[in-house]
């Protein structure tokens, strides 16, 4: 049986992560291959059949935050400001894949998020000399950009990259255009695959002066829609120590003060929504998850819950929502919305990225023109005024299981696998 080996930097940590790990999760249940994932550290503590970790404990730990902490320290010679630090990674620094017999023994290679301290440049290059079938999943931009992990409109996309938007010293030929080049000459014949999560990821790549030079296949994250799924709202809210009536309005995210996703958006739309709906004002709360530096002021009550690892609890939080925002003004196929509309949540959410895949408007929830508040608003109190709003979250259901469940995902990846395997 043909070895596949899922390399992501983490099994856990951020949205790429646990997209990773569901897949390989899924599979493991419902595939056809001999799965692995390799990883630079099982943050989840318990052994688990697959997963092989390049190392673990206290030592382990502290290097690889050295080599994180050496390639950001470099970079400080090129930032334009350090709000960008982490929207660029220069693949700098990483492990030596050479050193891993897991690696060795595969078939094939299921790339996903391997920055900031994993897989440098030069570790990709070892690793693709191999010549083994390669498919990459796109969460982010990084594999086809000369090192933003999300170009927006850039221009220099399709031209090899130089003169980056990001650095302090961009130019025709600066670290972006070296960055591009060395992945061109790596990926040059290979038997290789990108994989885009969404349509519009899939577009992105297309365009790109990269990504136009490898085959594309859109496949989307999978989801275990046997433990994201529905209960009633008065248990989810008791269980989360909410409010038992009133509409809640919640909001997440793994780093809620990322610019992109849209949190200023939603400070306005938030005000807008109590200028505007005067009717509802009183009957509104809002629910936060996800890390913030930042403390801010809204005009309804809010109850914080910081970063939340147990899933039990995130369902819960799903399920005691009447409605989850999304404003991010780009983004890839996020797994809050997947989550939450399995939860049988609606979704409000501005026209970007791969979410106007996900959220079908006025079906599913509500889509907004992109960066217009007071019609985020609108799209709030639309969902909550809602007269089928019960039909409403059966069809948010529907759409998850009919789209993203495991047992479709795994098929479209295996039947991917096997093309490449057997060329």
């Amino acid at each position: 049986m043909p070895k596949v080996v899922h390399i992501s930097k983490s099994l856990v940590t951020g949205g790429a992560a646990l997209a990773a790990y569901r897949l390989f999760a899924g599979q493991k249940k419902l595939g056809q291959f001999d799965y692995r994932f390799f990883t630079q550290q099982n943050e989840k503590r318990d052994a688990e059949e697959g997963i092989v970790s390049a190392g673990n404990g206290y030592l382990w730990d502290k290097l690889g935050l050295a080599r994180l902490a050496l390639e950001k320290f470099q970079f400080l010679l090129y930032e334009r400001d350090s709000g960008i630090r982490f929207q660029y990674s220069m693949g700098t620094t990483g492990l030596d894949p050479s050193r891993y017999s897991v690696l060795e023994e595969a078939d094939l290679y299921h790339l996903h998020w391997i920055c900031q301290g994993f897989l440098s440049i030069r570790g990709l290059k070892s690793l693709f000399r191999r010549g083994k079938p390669i498919v990459w999943t796109l969460h982010d931009m990084w594999p086809f950009t000369g090192g933003c992990h999300y170009a927006a409109n850039c221009i220099r996309l399709g031209e090899g990259c130089g003169k980056c938007p990001l650095l302090r010293t961009a130019g025709e030929n600066d670290i972006s255009r070296w960055q591009c080049r060395e992945k061109e000459s790596i990926y040059q014949n290979q038997k290789m695959v990108f994989v885009a999560p969404s349509t519009w990821m899939a577009q992105k790549a297309g365009s790109s002066y990269l990504g136009r030079k490898i085959p594309c296949v859109v496949i989307p994250n999978a989801l275990n829609t046997d433990v994201f799924t529905r209960f009633p709202m008065s248990e989810a809210r008791k269980k989360m120590g909410l409010p038992e009536k009133g509409f809640c309005l919640l909001f997440g995210a793994a780093n809620v003060t990322e610019e992109r996703k849209g949190f200023s958006k939603l400070l306005q739309a938030i005000e807008y929504l109590k200028k505007d709906f005067p009717g509802l004002s009183g009957k509104i709360f809002l629910a936060i998850f996800g890390k913030s530096r930042e403390q801010y002021t809204f005009p309804f009550p809010v109850h914080s819950f910081q970063y939340i690892s147990d899933t039990d609890k995130l369902v819960a939080l799903y399920n005691a929502a009447n409605v989850f925002l999304l404003p991010s003004l780009e983004d890839n196929l996020p797994n809050t919305v997947m989550e939450a509309l399995s939860c049988g949540t609606p979704v409000v959410a501005f026209r970007s990225g791969g979410v106007t895949e996900m959220v079908d408007h006025l079906d599913t929830g509500y889509l907004v023109q992109n960066g217009d508040v007071r019609e985020f608003a609108q799209g709030i109190a639309a969902v909550l005024n809602e007269k089928n709003y019960e039909v409403m979250r059966e069809r948010c259901r529907e759409k998850v299981i009919e789209n993203y469940s495991e047992r479709i995902v795994v098929k479209k990846y295996d039947d991917l696998y096997r093309q490449l395997v057997e060329k």
